[in-house]
């Protein structure tokens, strides 16, 4: 379905009945933080350190097919998941990375770096062409 616009006044999705009257945000609330649960389960229920390193590596391609896809909400729960203090703590685990996941991480985090309001991820936001269907990360459209 389509996102109605209506959700989006006054702040729906965060009242009582959101559940009725922003059935969307609140849908695609749900889904990221069911992909950061996931992202998070999957690498900590993964028994060895190096069938976690394969997890890890795997996540990371995930994200890289989810931004070709165009998917940005659920390239920031994958993101999100891979960033999750639980992970990150993990310092050998962490450590075990390839170089070329790193680079995809750091890109991953130049994108979503908060700083002056998101203005990568708008920046490239802006860039995606229209011909295509894409999924914007919606908190940062609220």
């Amino acid at each position: 379905e389509r996102l109605d616009g209506l959700q989006l006044l006054n702040c729906r999705w965060m009242k009582s009945d959101a559940h009725e009257t922003a059935r969307e945000v609140v849908g695609l609330s749900k889904h990221y933080n069911r992909i950061v649960s996931w992202v998070v389960r999957e690498t900590l229920v993964t028994p060895g350190h190096k069938k976690r390193q394969k997890v890890l590596a795997h996540m990371v391609k995930v994200a890289q097919a989810l931004h070709g896809l165009r998917d940005y909400l659920s390239l920031a729960g994958v993101y999100g998941g891979l960033t999750h203090y639980s992970i990150t703590r993990l310092k050998k685990l962490m450590a075990g990375q390839s170089e070329a996941d790193r680079a995809v991480m750091e890109r991953f985090t130049s994108l979503f770096d908060p700083l002056s309001n998101n203005k990568n991820y708008r920046r490239e936001w802006e860039t995606v062409s229209r011909d295509r269907p894409a999924v914007p990360y919606i908190a940062i459209h609220l």
